[in-house]
């Protein structure tokens, strides 16, 4: 079975204009990045992606 990757998308530019939103391309992606809403909420899946990162071991030279 193939692994799955978590992907936070960091920042991105949306161009608003008179008659239309641009969103460069991803507008499926971000739109169903945008409206999803998980039960708890963003902020705890974001602490706890932070904390399995910060307890990766720094590679020695």
């Amino acid at each position: 079975m193939a692994r799955r990757k978590r992907l936070i998308l960091a920042e991105f530019v949306v161009t608003v204009r008179e008659d239309h939103v641009d969103w460069g391309g991803a507008e499926s992606f971000l739109w169903r990045l945008l409206n999803a809403k998980p039960a708890g909420g963003f902020l705890p899946q974001l602490r706890a992606i932070r904390r399995r990162e910060d307890r990766r071991p720094v590679p020695s030279k």
